[in-house]
């Protein structure tokens, strides 16, 4: 059935989607970028892991980097532009998964695909 709250829940979706895009393009794009202007970052960034408690590592410096904005201390305008874009991004994918879930809380009974059902 064709409800207000599924065409919401669609709409927010298809908004998760193309931000979620979005935020990995970005960051590809800061990643490339700092690759190519500032490689003594990048390779510092490189040796920068974190160990898990149970042995595992990952490798997290390139989010930690951007949230903290140690990236300006490079005084490059095109990076500040990419990063903020890039948590732009990340925080609107956020706000929006919120919303789906509150959405899913208040309208338990609502369909994603409710409006396309033959």
């Amino acid at each position: 059935m064709c409800t207000t709250t599924s065409i919401v829940q669609l709409l927010l979706t298809c908004a998760l989607v193309a931000f979620v895009g979005a935020t990995f393009v970005l960051a590809g794009r800061v990643r490339a970028h700092l690759e190519e202007h500032h490689p003594g970052n990048w390779k510092w960034l490189g040796e920068w892991k974190i160990r898990w408690p149970d042995g595992e590592v990952q490798d997290a410096a390139l989010p930690e980097y951007l949230w903290s904005g140690q990236y300006k201390s490079l005084n490059d305008s095109l990076l500040n532009r990419l990063a903020l874009r890039a948590k732009l991004t990340t925080a609107f994918s956020g706000a929006i998964t919120l919303a789906l879930v509150l959405q899913g809380i208040l309208y338990p009974s609502s369909r994603l695909f409710g409006c396309f059902q033959v």
